[in-house]
């Protein structure tokens, strides 16, 4: 009772540090408390017969807590799949292995803490309350990785969406361009009408953004038709030569054509983001409130800059989370067996921690803007850590010497 009044009273007094408008990191104080709460309670119940947990069914509840959070991970997929299927384009195939990669992701973990815990519930004093205490970290790691799982699925069908307005940056995809035989009037006619066709399925939340689009467009519109052969004769120059002897004139032609574009795909990539990821988006639009009234332009590369650095952030905890889930089930595959894994058993244990430890160092990445920019965008970001659950799954059902027992056994069987 004294160890409960005293966190309690650490609590009560925690709740006095948070004020609005005021930034307080007093909250580390309860993962704190709360972790030595749990530490001293177990090591107290070595001790007292009436708090032992050796006759209770603590390990049953923790497993029973353990099904609860995938649970809860299978509750916010079926969220966040509901958030896709209300928008044009829903399904497609990029779509469904995502969905797929999911939901299989959640199964595999599932078959694997079972698979390797098994259906004891009682163990000795000592691995008994080991076990026990390794499953709040192992349930925090899982926690996250849920969350983090569940949201890399709406991130991924951003991306996905993501190439379509960033077609918008490139003139050379406009076949009349390349071929020479454009017009401002053409070109025009054609980027706003992609552009409408884009607003219709991502309307604009923000009149500074449908300011941005409008100016981008207007600026593509005040380029003269003499213009557009010189870019079909630059996008087919394949050494470059004729770029380095354009006029300032025709420079400039070209960096208001390169601006417009970027212009254009930045707005409509933040209409996105904003369709897909209400909260985020609305998150990060208060905190730049000011940006907006003062550079419209700038406000909304400083959303998309936002926007992708909240997505590296989502990738890099779900992969190392991912990471410290293989971890702790590994060490608690291992105080529920007692003993030490020998031959096969012993190097499948070895493939799986290098697993675990590949996908905690992959998220290394997250420090090179360029390299994590590019694979955030490919749709491979998901399927990755359903692959590598589905390699334990499979490497837990391998049985190296069972396969060589049952090939003797029917060896055997031939010959008579």
């Amino acid at each position: 009772m004294a160890i409960y009044a005293a966190a309690g009273a650490v609590y009560l007094g925690l709740t006095f540090r948070f004020d609005e408008g005021r930034r307080s990191r007093a909250f580390v104080t309860w993962y704190c408390v709360s972790a030595a709460e749990g530490v001293v309670s177990l090591l107290l119940s070595n001790y007292s017969p009436v708090l032992s947990v050796g006759k209770t069914h603590l390990m049953k509840r923790l497993t029973l807590l353990t099904v609860m959070i995938l649970g809860e991970g299978t509750e916010s997929l079926a969220k966040k799949v509901l958030v896709i299927v209300k928008h044009k384009h829903a399904w497609d195939a990029t779509t469904i292995g995502f969905v797929t990669a999911a939901v299989a992701t959640v199964y595999f973990v599932f078959l694997v803490y079972f698979d390797w815990l098994g259906a004891k519930t009682h163990l000795p004093p000592l691995r008994r309350n080991v076990w026990v205490a390794l499953h709040f970290p192992f349930h925090l790691a899982l926690v996250l990785f849920m969350q983090g799982f569940t949201q890399m699925l709406i991130w991924g069908k951003i991306a996905k969406q993501l190439k379509r307005a960033f077609d918008f940056a490139d003139p050379t995809n406009d076949v009349d361009v390349v071929s020479g035989h454009a017009t401002t009037l053409s070109v025009s006619r054609s980027v706003n009408a992609s552009v409408q066709e884009f607003i219709g399925d991502y309307p604009s939340q923000l009149e500074s953004t449908t300011e941005v689009i409008n100016a981008a467009l207007g600026n593509i519109s005040s380029l003269p038709d003499s213009f557009w052969p010189l870019v079909a004769r630059v996008a087919n120059d394949k050494d470059d030569m004729s770029a380095a002897n354009l006029t300032d004139a025709e420079l400039d032609s070209f960096g208001k054509l390169y601006n417009s574009g970027i212009n254009l795909a930045v707005s409509m990539a933040n209409n996105v983001f904003r369709s897909f990821n209400t909260e985020v988006s609305g998150e990060i639009e208060a905190k730049n409130k000011a940006l907006e009234g003062q550079d419209r332009q700038g406000f909304q590369f400083k959303l998309q800059q936002d926007n992708w650095n909240r997505y590296g952030l989502v990738f890099a905890y779900t992969y190392i989370s991912a990471a410290c889930t293989i971890l702790f089930v590994l060490i608690l595959k291992q105080l529920t067996d007692g003993y030490i894994p020998k031959g096969w058993g012993m190097i499948r244990q070895i493939i799986i921690f290098c697993l675990a430890l590949g996908t905690g160092l992959a998220t290394i990445v997250w420090f090179n803007s360029e390299l994590v920019f590019n694979w955030l965008q490919t749709p491979w970001v998901m399927p990755t850590l359903c692959f590598v659950w589905m390699a334990i799954v499979i490497l837990t059902h391998v049985n190296i010497g069972g396969v060589k027992l049952n090939s003797s056994h029917f060896k055997w069987r031939s010959r008579k």
